[in-house]
């Protein structure tokens, strides 16, 4: 109950801040996008584990509130990069049953005048989507924007392939749990063989997450994974204050 308490004054005050994780598009080694994760230092306390400070959001009808905005923000600072890389904003499927999702987004991509095609909107798989028709429709709504949709954490949730079939995303996110197992594991190696290819077929991209060996980017490059992240190209940064992207490129 106090951490809900502490959440609606950071809310109110914006009391939150942005790391950065870059991605790669492994055919060319280049930095092309950076993902906007939230962080928050609780009042009287550390650094609270996103996964629980947004666990805690859902719980208490408090996660549109941060999604909204984690979305402004990192679309007003993407505008101000000198290299217009893209922009990647992780939204709880939570709140697509309200249908305000998409109107969210375009209001932050006029506020900040970033073009809508640097701009991709990810969804984890782990979440509840709420009823097919009202998600689908949202979803339809932030494409018809311009916007990329991403379906993240993909294999570690449920009814995967079924959204696949029924919703419009435009790239999956291999999830970590997968990816740490390369060369160790023969049956996982099949399936990310297989997942890569399903993708491609049904005129998806891939993004590799948890990326730490050579090893494990060798075997995606050379099955067509066309972008990875982890920390063998980068750990999540602070963004820089000279309208710089953070990191480098």
């Amino acid at each position: 109950m106090t951490m809900h308490e502490d959440l609606q004054a950071a809310i109110r005050q914006g009391d939150f801040l942005l790391n950065w994780m870059p991605v790669l598009e492994t055919g060319t080694e280049h930095v092309v996008a950076f993902e906007a994760l939230v962080r928050w230092k609780r009042p009287k306390h550390d650094y609270v584990d996103p996964n629980v400070f947004l666990a805690c959001a859902e719980e208490r009808g408090l996660i549109e509130d941060i999604d909204r905005w984690v979305l402004h923000q990192a679309c007003r600072l993407a505008q101000e990069w000198v290299q217009p890389v893209g922009v990647s904003v992780n939204v709880s499927p939570a709140w697509l049953a309200t249908e305000r999702v998409a109107a969210t987004v375009a209001t932050a991509l006029q506020e900040s005048g970033l073009d809508p095609a640097r701009l991709q909107i990810e969804f984890s798989e782990k979440g509840d989507f709420g009823p097919a028709e009202s998600a689908g429709r949202e979803l339809a709504r932030i494409r018809a924007l311009g916007v990329r949709i991403v379906l993240d954490d993909f294999g570690t949730g449920i009814a995967s392939l079924e959204r696949l079939i029924n919703l419009p995303f435009d790239q999956i996110k291999l999830d970590r749990v997968f990816v740490s197992r390369l060369g160790l594991d023969a049956r996982v190696e099949t399936i990310l063989r297989s997942t890569l290819y399903m993708a491609h077929a049904l005129g998806m991209t891939c993004c590799a997450e948890g990326v730490e060996t050579e090893e494990q980017l060798g075997f995606l490059d050379a099955h067509g994974c066309e972008e990875i992240q982890g920390y063998l190209i980068g750990r999540p940064t602070i963004a820089l204050p000279d309208s710089q992207p953070p990191g480098s490129i």
